[in-house]
């Protein structure tokens, strides 16, 4: 009977401890904005901010008052246990067999039938506890399996959590549910899809179905992602996971994974082409997020430095020259690629800096990736042709315009929670300029500035304030002189020493003195030189 309560103790205090996590990580995150963001909004937005951020402090402090006191309730509970066993009761993990004492005495039935009571409210959670024990136990995987499994489970909670109205499809199981133990380690069922849908206010049906270790012909990625809207625009997306310390194992595996899986993998090689393929790593994100908003060399530049940065991206001329590589790097990857971290971890900060690179994610995937409109569909006004541009991701309403600065793009504010965000135009070949609040999606001009200007992620083209209207007919832009490809006249590249073993290396045969030619594949245009 007493090993009866001592299971009773330990399972509350399991339970406790998951509800308290769950009350830290469900803190609702102030809304930034600076006195010169300020300045550019209405005065009725800057109030509606402010409104905002003071009912979600109201809101944090509640979840506080009530996280101290399930703290104070698991100290007490703790106690109550290091009695019971000072007292030489066994602590038990399985539920033991009720005995007719148990049920018939006036004590132990107390506790007997508040237990049954309460077992009939958590019975949905029983599978994730016996999980959690499994885990606690040392029932794990390897732990680059724990972290593919981790990544897909988190992008699925993101997106149900994040997306407003978001929910399992009927008759879709969730990959919670799907969950198996197999010889005492964690499964999840192979290319199952994990379906949600939600439709936002302005009718727009959202549909996302979620694969892990999908098959796609040949290949087998670790995540795929298809959002179809209205049940006819889809797009694809691949995920692929990497447990890496990129600071340890250097530049060649950081470069290695960005191009080699990320791109000529997942992105070129698979028949269904996805629209954009990415890797997550366990790297922290200074120096390693890269978002493919800027050409490699330069986020290998960011995140070593420029000796490192030439001596990748290097090859050596006709009569022994060496001159920086630039082929490679003269690319813009339009977002299509990159490798961006997420970090398994407990701690208040891990938590919310992983929402917070999820959120920004879903923001690329649904608001920058999903959309079809054009600078010239912009000036029309034409309403069909928007997506999800003008829909808040996070309420699903529909955002209201709140200025339109001298037709350079549109400005949209969310009216329940006060969120902006600004589709905008590059200068040179009319490329969406997608810029959030709190998120810098694309490479800014000046990072020393919290100004909103940045680079075009697909031409590399910069505001100027000289121009009137950069979304008009402005001078072209000349790319920074590391975007610039400097090839001497007469010179033969020889093959770079680190593409020997590339994928597509093969494809390409020198012909005469003009360097490189594709042979076959159809990204090779984009870094050979002719």
């Amino acid at each position: 009977e007493n090993q009866f309560v001592g299971y009773v103790i330990h399972t509350l205090i399991q339970l406790s401890q998951g509800i308290a996590v769950l009350l830290r990580v469900q803190q609702v995150a102030q809304i930034q904005h600076s006195r010169q963001a300020d300045n550019l909004l209405p005065e009725e937005s800057v109030r509606g901010i402010e409104t905002v951020n003071d009912k979600g402090h109201s809101f944090n402090q509640v979840l506080l008052a009530k996280s101290n006191e399930l703290t104070a309730k698991i100290a007490e509970l703790k106690r109550i246990s290091d009695i019971m066993r000072q007292q030489g009761v066994t602590e038990s993990s399985i539920e033991p067999t009720p005995t007719v004492r148990l049920m018939g005495s006036p004590g132990y039935s107390a506790v007997f039938h508040a237990y049954q009571h309460m077992k009939r409210q958590y019975n949905h959670l029983s599978h994730v506890v016996s999980l959690y024990d499994a885990c606690i136990s040392g029932q794990i995987r390897a732990t680059w399996q724990i972290y593919e499994l981790w990544c897909f489970l988190k992008l699925y909670h993101a997106t149900q959590s994040e997306i407003a109205g978001m929910r399992p499809k009927a008759g879709s199981q969730t990959p919670f549910e799907a969950l198996i133990l197999q010889n005492g380690e964690l499964h999840l069922p192979e290319d199952q899809p994990f379906q949600m849908e939600s439709i936002f206010d302005n009718g727009r049906h959202l549909l996302v179905d979620l694969r892990y270790q999908a098959r796609e012909a040949d290949l087998k990625p670790d995540i795929v992602m298809r959002l179809t809207i209205d049940h006819t625009f889809t797009r694809k997306f691949v995920f692929d996971a990497k447990y890496r310390n990129y600071r340890g194992q250097g530049v060649d595996q950081f470069v290695q994974d960005v191009y080699g899986t990320a791109r000529f993998k997942y992105l070129e090689k698979l028949p269904e082409q996805p629209k954009a393929s990415f890797v997550f790593h366990t790297t922290y994100a200074t120096g390693f997020d890269y978002w493919g908003e800027a050409p490699l060399y330069q986020a290998v530049l960011d995140a070593y430095n420029k000796d490192e940065a030439n001596k990748l991206f290097r090859v050596k001329l006709g009569s022994g020259i060496e001159k920086p590589m630039k082929l490679q790097s003269c690319s813009f990857s339009g977002h299509r690629y990159g490798a961006i971290s997420l970090i398994p971890g407990e701690d208040k900060d891990r938590q919310r800096t992983n929402r917070e690179q999820l959120r920004k994610l879903l923001h690329l995937l649904l608001q920058y990736h999903c959309s079809d409109v054009t600078y010239y569909s912009l000036k029309k006004s034409s309403a069909s042709l928007f997506r999800l541009e003008n829909t808040c991701i996070y309420c699903g309403c529909t955002a209201t315009e709140v200025a339109d600065y001298k037709g350079r793009g549109v400005y949209y504010q969310c009216p329940k929670c006060q969120f902006l965000w600004v589709l905008h135009y590059c200068s040179q070949q009319k490329h969406s300029i997608l810029k959030l609040m709190n998120y810098h999606l694309h490479r800014r001009q000046d990072p020393k500035t919290d100004e909103w200007l940045y680079e075009c992620p697909e031409c590399g083209s910069r505001f100027d304030p000289k121009w009137a209207n950069p979304c008009d007919c402005s001078p072209p832009y000349s790319s920074p002189e590391v975007y610039q490809c400097d090839w001497e006249d007469g010179y033969v590249p020889e093959e770079p020493e680190y593409f020997r073993n590339a994928p597509f290396w093969s494809d390409v045969q020198e012909i005469n003195n003009l360097g490189y030619k594709q042979i076959s594949q159809p990204f090779i245009k984009d870094y050979i030189p002719f």
